[in-house]
């Protein structure tokens, strides 16, 4: 792969995709499955607002690699509606990568298995960290090391601080969690992705995304 925003001439640019909440439904699934094996489900105001690890105290964090690596129930966890069909458009134009804050070592295995099952057109994952232990890279970072032309995240945090030929877009969460403000849905993202001659503005143009939102429902 060529580094520092540079890609040979006639390839694709590449597209980074986040995992949870963007490509997998993390929140459900995982409530579900706390309610499975552990008789009891997340927080109903945490899940809303999907401050998950504001209980990592509790256990979550530890709990969540245990559900992420259950073979039983993570390769039946189907994708966030519209993932599946808006990803067979965007391979057309695109090489797709997945990016995520999971941790490779940990989660590495389970979590390439899933996107190989459900998106065989994603061709790589990226982890911003090995374990528990090791250093955590950005978001930004890895799509500055890739060349990537856009990275697709549900967390404005993540979004900070790309490098200047990297646009960031901001996904709206599923139905019951509190998306961040300026979140476009997915099919609206596909159609900026898309569209001739256009260069996606940074999620940070909020007004702009807010008003295109009410004008498509």
């Amino acid at each position: 792969m060529t580094a520092g925003n540079v890609r040979p001439e006639g390839t694709r640019p590449i597209l980074l995709l986040d995992l949870d909440e963007v490509l997998f439904p993390f929140a459900d699934a995982y409530d579900r499955w706390l309610a499975c094996r552990r008789g009891y489900g997340l927080d109903p105001v945490l899940k809303r607002a999907y401050d998950v690890g504001a209980a990592a105290g509790s256990g979550h964090r530890e709990l969540a690699v245990q559900f992420v690596n259950d073979p039983a129930v993570i390769a039946t966890v189907p994708p966030r509606s519209n993932a599946r069909s808006a990803l067979r458009v965007l391979e057309q134009t695109y090489t797709l990568m997945a990016c995520t804050s999971r941790r490779e070592a940990l989660e590495g295995e389970a979590t390439r298995a899933w996107l190989r099952r459900y998106f065989p057109e994603v061709n790589e994952a990226l982890f911003t960290s090995q374990d528990h232990s090791s250093p955590v890279r950005t978001k930004a970072a890895l799509a500055e090391e890739v060349g990537a032309a856009a990275l697709v995240d549900d967390t404005m945090q993540h979004l900070a601080d790309l490098p200047p030929t990297c646009v960031g877009l901001l996904l709206k969460r599923p139905p019951g969690m509190q998306s961040e403000p300026g979140s476009r849905h997915w099919a609206t993202t596909v159609r900026v992705l898309l569209e001739p001659g256009h260069r996606p503005e940074p999620a940070s143009g909020e007004a702009r995304v807010l008003a295109e939102e009410g004008r498509n429902r």
